[in-house]
């Protein structure tokens, strides 16, 4: 490949969000100096700010070191949007379910494949959104995915055009869906 592969974790930094599965999955990529990781987002708790320092201290002392890159300060809605359409594969992984996710409606709509944690509440059986899942907590599942997609012109391609496809179709009507289901607490 001639030019680096950007990796999205885009969202708040938190411990719930599975980022540790994501540094141990980046970890098993192949190994490649065209390969870089990026999280984007804030940090609202004194946990999430444990959670990053931590997380920080490791890659830094680490071959990770120029290769994954924590943006915190700044992030809002149109930083999150450049970096989507900068990106070639945004993941999302979770640590457990948290419920429905209006950032994959958002993103969805830039056309870039995301991989994302499977949630048998919120993507039933037999749901057709043009997602790869995986399963929480599963580095190497997570490093297969992440690789299919980004290394497979043809299948990225696919996932890419489906997305976007669904996301015109889809988003609005679900977007404000699962902004209403958040707001009543229903998963």
């Amino acid at each position: 490949m001639n030019r680096s592969i950007v990796i999205l974790c885009p969202g708040f930094i938190s411990p719930r969000k599975g980022i540790d599965t994501l540094l141990n999955a980046f970890q098993l990529l192949p190994s490649h100096e065209s390969i870089r990781l990026r999280f984007v987002g804030q940090t609202l708790t004194k946990e999430d700010r444990n959670l990053l320092r931590r997380l920080t201290g490791l890659v830094t002392q680490s071959t990770l070191d120029g290769l994954v890159e924590f943006v915190t300060n700044g992030v809002d809605g149109n930083v999150i949007e450049q970096e989507a359409r900068d990106s070639d594969v945004i993941v999302l992984p979770s640590a457990y379910r948290v419920g429905p996710s209006s950032l994959i409606c958002r993103l969805a709509g830039y056309g870039v494949p995301i991989v994302t944690t499977y949630d048998p509440v919120f993507l039933p059986p037999g749901t057709t959104v043009p997602l790869r899942l995986v399963p929480p907590n599963d580095p190497p599942a997570l490093a297969e995915a992440i690789w299919a997609v980004a290394s497979n012109v043809t299948i990225h391609k696919s996932i890419s055009e489906q997305l976007q496809r669904w996301a015109m179709e889809n988003q609005y009507t679900r977007h404000a869906r699962l902004h209403l289901d958040e707001y009543r607490g229903n998963d």
